[in-house]
């Protein structure tokens, strides 16, 4: 029997999971962090290193106590994150800035840029990525900052994907020749193949922009490798603080989709669909050929001994999300009024009584209207208040059509009440 600690850095929280080998899951813990936009910027997107390392010593506590089991009887660590989240690092793995989270798109120019140099050179790396790179990427997201920093470039000693930096960290690494490098985060993100000699060659990258010179040398410090070898060991100042034995193992980490697909047991001619903030859709393969149009096809970046498929949507939560901000109040009023329609009719089915629960939806929506327009003639004047009468007005139309749809399908649909009658 052996328990081990899965950590898992999502957009908003990071969560750990206490997993015994004959029992499963036996405990988790959740540790939240903030997400930095900026109202004037919708592409930026940022999180703090320091932010989410005290997340993990939160969420780790909290999953031992849940579990209850003492760190250490805790027999390895592992690390997945989203990606691509890039941070670019001085020579002492010390961070120059925030994190560039994986839903950033303020290397959109960037992106665009590499994309047609990429044709125009008919660069062979493109096509294992769809044939376009993305704003979400790595190589677009270091250029952005090489450009908006002039300042830090003298520092600047490589960049480092999350899944990367959380694994060097833990297991104490300072050297950057050192570091752990994923072959998921870099296959699927960088252009990294190893079949074309690893990234894109310098001289494209310094077509691109002079900029890039150099950085191809600087991200090839380190070691690559798949996620069933290695990163190293706990750190004796990493154990103190997650409450955890100095010197388990620590393997390369990963993407989350990818080792969610992992998690479900992903076989060959299976697709495994991640949904959360995006849509990951995974798969494997014993071949690894190119696959146009499919944004990431990579030899080991799922199971180590199989070529990793990725495609999906990156925006499926945030999408649901912004429909939700955005409808706000009238979403909810609309669905209220529909239950309560169904619920009249003794939620039968079919079109003649849906039109019946969207009538109902209508009332309950003119209902709100109606004591949020009537507050207004209350407590303003001139042009707002002759609107808030007009919609007074169009508020009791749909007040009256509701109450008099339920009072009248009321008896028709329950015997009591219509025995009452």
């Amino acid at each position: 029997m052996a328990i081990v600690a899965g950590v898992d850095y999502g957009t908003l929280s990071v969560r750990v999971s206490i997993v015994d080998s004959e029992r499963g899951r036996i405990g988790s813990g959740i540790g939240e962090y903030p997400l930095h936009r900026k109202p004037e910027d919708p592409d930026h997107a940022t999180q703090s290193h320091s932010a989410h390392m005290n997340a993990l010593v939160h969420a780790m506590q909290a999953a031992l106590a849940d579990a209850g089991v003492k760190g250490n009887d805790i027999a390895a660590i592992a690390v997945d994150t989203t990606g691509s989240s890039v941070v670019p690092v001085d020579e002492n793995l010390q961070p120059l800035s925030d994190y560039y989270l994986w839903c950033d798109h303020r290397a959109w120019r960037e992106a665009a840029e590499i994309t047609a140099r990429a044709r125009e050179a008919k660069l062979p790396h493109i096509e294992w990525c769809g044939g376009v790179y993305s704003s979400e990427w790595g190589f677009s997201k270091l250029l952005h900052w090489l450009r908006t920093n002039p300042v830090k470039r003298e520092q600047f000693a490589t960049a480092l994907e999350h899944c990367d930096m959380v694994a060097a960290v833990l297991c104490g690494i300072t050297d950057i020749g050192a570091i752990p490098r994923s072959i998921c985060a870099m296959g699927h993100k960088w252009m990294w193949n190893a079949g074309l000699g690893g990234f894109p060659p310098e001289e494209f990258l310094i077509s691109v922009d002079p900029l890039l010179a150099g950085v191809r040398e600087r991200m090839n410090l380190g070691r690559y490798a798949t996620s069933d070898k290695p990163a190293g060991t706990l750190s004796a100042e990493w154990a103190a603080k997650l409450g955890l034995r100095a010197g388990i193992p620590v393997p390369v980490g990963a993407f989350d989709a990818h080792w969610d697909a992992i998690g479900a047991g992903i076989q060959e001619g299976d697709v495994v669909n991640v949904v959360g903030t995006s849509t990951c859709i995974m798969a494997i393969s014993q071949n690894p050929a190119l696959i146009p149009g499919v944004c990431g096809v990579v030899p080991g970046s799922i199971h180590p001994q199989r070529t990793g498929i990725e495609a999906g949507l990156s925006a499926t939560g945030d999408i649901f999300d912004a429909i939700a901000r955005r409808a706000g109040s009238s979403v909810a009023a609309l669905s209220q009024g529909l239950m309560l329609g169904y619920y009249v009719t003794g939620f039968e089915t079919g079109v003649g009584y849906f039109l019946f629960a969207l009538l109902v939806a209508g009332g309950v929506c003119g209902g709100y209207v109606l004591l949020g327009a009537t507050w207004l003639i209350a407590r303003t004047e001139a042009e707002l208040q002759r609107k808030a009468a007009a919609w007074t007005r169009w508020g009791l139309i749909w007040v009256a059509l509701g109450v008099a749809l339920v009072s009248l399908a009321t008896p028709l649909a329950s015997e009591t009440v219509r025995e009452r009658w």
